[in-house]
């Protein structure tokens, strides 16, 4: 009788349970947290992504920090993301809620995912990265009774898909693929549903220059004005093919030594003992550059930096074994530079009729989290004689920056936003928005 009083806890922290399995206590705390942000957004549909911190400048973090600065989904959902290698608190970042891992008791972010399906109750869930990621979500994913849609990249040949990625396959409702050569390849025993939403450029840091405009930049990055750079961009990971780019570089000086003398290589990536071991056996060390103190985690990069590495070379030249997309290749025609680039995965379509494509006729296994593919590793005599035949023909340099740019218009991350926004919304309402909670049980202490 009477008035109850409890000052232990804030009353608004106090509510009546009426499911099956209340949250836990720090949920709720950590949603009340978020309420004030949230109650202007309340009548949007939520979408949660799963994928790499947005902020760190690498592949897929790079490609959802683009998509958000369109401001194209944030028009229709609000946004959550578990976001892989974020250390920081919970917090609310270009308009997105982000969410760390919990590296130490939660490496893969399993238990971490089941919390923020409970605190965000997402209308639609995004996965968006390599699909053997996401192999530990699938028992969570399999009980959420909403719709999930994975944006994923192929970079390798199979004869099937990876057994042990069927079943998060067929869990989505809908696959996006990164490239037809993706799609071609989920379709060897997927049967549902799947579309190609390639990666975007940002056009207005990769943006062609005026030749007096590409000299200074030549000097303010201490390269020789009047020379002829190949520039390459790649982390350097096996897959990368660094090692064929500077052996091509090799075969190019070798053979055609009067024209290779003006002619250099750049290498944007980390700098390593074997890399430069090579170099120097190639007796290449005032030929080929390294970019200096390099970090893809600790020391990037900025757009604007990147961009001027292109815009002050001549030729891009890509050795990869294998590509899910390549988005260097979009970059630089986007800046009127030609490519030179592996005839093998995605790279073709990409290209376009904005390159060359060097023969890799030569099928080579390889492993990737644990499942084995095939890859095809570029011809470094005919990569050679590719670099010989651009050097000495500037109207074929001409031609190809003319269709880079004509093709890197069409494919801005506005135009990649939009239509990835459209895939999520034709998944929207399909299945039931509910999660299967796991019974409570009872444990020693």
């Amino acid at each position: 009788k009477g008035t109850f009083q409890y000052d232990r806890v804030p009353l608004e922290y106090l509510e009546v349970f009426t499911e099956s399995h209340p949250l836990v206590m720090s949920t709720r705390i950590q949603a009340s947290h978020f309420a004030p942000l949230k109650k202007e957004k309340r009548k949007k549909r939520k979408l949660l992504i799963i994928s790499r911190y947005h902020k760190l400048k690498k592949g897929f973090g790079i490609t959802l920090n683009e998509i958000y600065r369109t401001e194209k989904l944030f028009s229709d959902f609000e946004i959550h993301q578990l976001a892989w290698h974020y250390r920081g608190k919970d917090q609310l970042i270009d308009q997105v809620f982000v969410y760390g891992s919990r590296p130490h008791d939660d490496p893969h972010g399993v238990s971490r995912l089941e919390e923020l399906i409970t605190l965000t109750e997402p209308d639609v869930i995004l996965l968006h990265a390599d699909p053997y990621f996401f192999l530990n979500y699938i028992p969570i994913l399999q009980r959420l009774q909403g719709p999930v849609i994975g944006w994923f990249p192929i970079d390798m040949e199979r004869m099937n898909c990876p057994a042990t990625w069927m079943p998060l396959f067929n869990r989505c409702n809908k696959i996006i693929a990164l490239s037809s050569f993706a799609q071609k390849q989920i379709r060897k025993n997927y049967n549902g549903r799947i579309e190609v939403v390639g990666l975007g450029v940002n056009l207005y840091f990769f943006t062609p220059v005026p030749l007096e405009r590409k000299k200074e930049l030549r000097k303010e990055l201490g390269w020789k004005e009047y020379g002829f750079y190949f520039l390459l961009i790649a982390n350097n990971f096996w897959r990368k093919g660094i090692e064929y780019a500077i052996e091509a570089f090799r075969i190019f000086h070798e053979r055609y030594p009067y024209e290779a003398q003006s002619c250099y290589l750049y290498l944007h990536t980390e700098e390593t003992y074997p890399i430069c071991e090579l170099i120097h056996s190639c007796n290449l060390n005032s030929k080929v550059m390294i970019a200096k103190q390099f970090d893809p985690f600790n020391n990037p990069l900025d757009t604007a930096t990147l961009a001027k590495h292109y815009q002050a070379s001549d030729v891009f030249l890509l050795t990869s074994l294998g590509e899910g997309f390549g988005m260097p290749l979009l970059e630089a025609q986007a800046c009127g530079i030609p490519v030179i680039a592996s005839n093998n995965s995605a790279i073709p379509s990409v290209v376009g009729q904005a390159g060359l494509l060097i023969n890799a006729p030569v099928l080579a296994s390889g492993s990737n989290a644990e499942c084995l593919g095939w890859l095809r590793p570029p011809d470094v005599f005919h990569a050679a004689e590719l670099m010989h035949q651009v050097f000495s023909d500037p109207q074929l340099i001409h031609y190809f920056s003319e269709q880079g740019i004509k093709q890197a218009t069409t494919q801005s991350w506005n135009v990649i936003a939009e239509k990835l926004k459209q895939a999520l919304m034709e998944c929207i309402g399909e299945g039931q928005l509910t999660f299967n909670y796991p019974e409570p049980v009872l444990i020693p202490v």
